[in-house]
C-alpha cells in the first residue's frame, strides 16, 4: 500500500511525494510567466495596466487547465471581444449617474452573449468593470485587449509544441 500523500487532480491519482511531482509542473509554470509577462508588457507598452487582470486569469486556464471548455480560443477571444464590447457600449450609453447600473448590465449582458455563442470564459466577465475605469477610446481598448490575448496564446500554442516535441 501507497502511504504517500495523494490529491485528486483532473479524475486521476497524482503521487505528492516524488520529484517528478514539483519537476513534472516547473516547465508549464515557466511558460505560464512568460505568457503573463508577454500579457503585462502588452498592457503597458499601451498605457492600459488595467486590463492586465483578466489576462493573467485567462492565462492560469490556459496553462493550468489547457484541456478545459474555458481554455479553447475560441473561448479566449470570443469571452474577451463579447465583454469588451458590451461594457464599451453600456458604460458608453449609460446615463450619468447610472454607471453602477450600467456595469451590472454590461457584466450580466456579456455573460449572456457568452452563454449564447459558447465562449464563456470566466476572466472575460471582469472586462466590463475593468473598462468602466478607462478613458481611453474604445478602438485602444480592443487593440490591447486583442494584442494582450494574442500575446498569452502565442506563448501558450509554443509551450504545448514543444510538450509535443519532447514527447514524440
Amino acid at each position: 500500500m501507497n502511504d504517500r500523500p495523494t490529491t485528486p487532480c483532473a479524475s486521476r491519482r497524482v503521487d505528492l511525494a516524488g520529484a517528478g511531482f514539483l519537476f513534472g509542473r516547473l516547465g508549464p509554470s515557466l511558460w505560464f510567466a512568460a505568457g503573463v509577462l508577454a500579457a503585462l508588457l502588452v498592457c503597458q507598452a499601451a498605457g492600459l495596466s488595467t486590463l492586465f487582470p483578466p489576462l493573467a486569469g485567462t492565462a492560469v486556464i490556459v496553462f493550468g487547465a489547457p484541456r478545459s471548455a474555458m481554455a479553447r480560443w475560441q473561448a479566449v477571444v470570443g469571452g474577451h471581444l463579447l465583454s469588451a464590447i458590451v461594457g464599451i457600449v453600456c458604460i458608453r450609453y449609460a446615463p450619468v449617474g447610472w454607471w453602477t447600473c450600467a456595469l451590472v448590465a454590461g457584466s450580466a449582458g456579456a455573460f449572456l452573449l457568452m452563454l449564447i455563442t459558447d465562449t464563456v470564459h470566466s476572466p472575460a466577465g471582469a472586462n466590463p468593470a475593468v473598462i468602466a475605469g478607462l478613458a481611453s477610446p474604445p478602438l485602444s481598448v480592443l487593440g490591447a485587449l486583442v494584442m494582450g490575448l494574442l500575446a498569452v496564446l502565442l506563448v501558450a500554442r509554443l509551450s504545448r509544441l514543444q510538450l509535443a516535441s519532447r514527447t514524440t
